[in-house]
């Protein structure tokens, strides 16, 4: 009963360690891939937070938010908007924050947008212009990006695919030894019982003909009583 306990523990565990391994391999695709990379699924782009200048109204630092690629043209006052920054203190810098004002000519062409983060209310040194847009804000998972950063460092990487593969690999690694053991076990009881018969064959011809040789005694010994009498 304990043995097959302990069997079945110790599949739950491998099961556990492949999943673990198969969720960490392809999270740490995904955030390698997309996150913080500009780069689109199903044209969504998901980046990580990096400042708590939202914080007072929709997302702080460490949340992941996604993006959504957007017609510039629909955009208006309010929305909440994901771009490439211009400003001298955070020039090529992702930032993401709420439309204050669409800027436009006056003859209607789109200029860009003045920007603000919610928290200080201060607005943006520049516009952020049409070409440097990447997306409007949709939704943020809170605290994720913590995860997501931290799934990018080594110890992550030890915690989350090597330590379970090693659990995987040295599971497979003792059922083969164990395979291998329990044939050789097997091959040794074959040929013991194989020589063990061959010895008893062996034995019971021995036995026979030291039967035949008593029986052939007896036969000389009977024939010369006769002769002498």
């Amino acid at each position: 009963m304990k043995s097959k306990v302990l069997n079945i523990l110790k599949k739950v565990m491998s099961g556990l360690a492949f999943v673990v391994a198969l969720f960490a391999v392809a999270f740490t695709i995904f955030t390698v891939v997309s996150v913080n990379n500009n780069k689109s699924i199903f044209g969504l782009k998901f980046y990580v937070v990096l400042s708590d200048s939202m914080s007072a109204t929709d997302f702080s630092a460490g949340d992941m938010i996604i993006v959504k690629e957007v017609d510039v043209n629909t955009l208006k006052e309010g929305d909440i908007i994901t771009f490439i920054s211009m400003d001298e203190k955070s020039r090529n810098e992702v930032i993401t924050h709420k439309i204050r004002e669409v800027v436009k000519t006056e003859s209607g062409e789109l200029l860009g947008f003045r920007t603000y983060g919610t928290t200080t209310n201060t607005d943006d040194e520049a516009l952020a212009e049409p070409m440097y847009v990447i997306g409007q804000y949709q939704d943020n998972i809170p605290k994720l990006g913590y995860f997501v950063q931290f799934m990018k460092t080594p110890v992550a990487y030890i915690l989350f695919v090597a330590v379970p593969f090693a659990i995987i690999i040295g599971s497979e690694v003792y059922k083969c030894i164990k395979i291998i053991n329990e044939n050789k076990k097997e091959k040794l009881r074959v040929e013991t019982e194989e020589r063990n018969k061959l010895l008893e064959e062996e034995r019971l011809k021995n036995e026979q003909m030291q039967r035949e040789i008593e029986e052939l005694k007896r036969m000389l010994a009977s024939e010369k009583k006769d002769s002498e009498e």
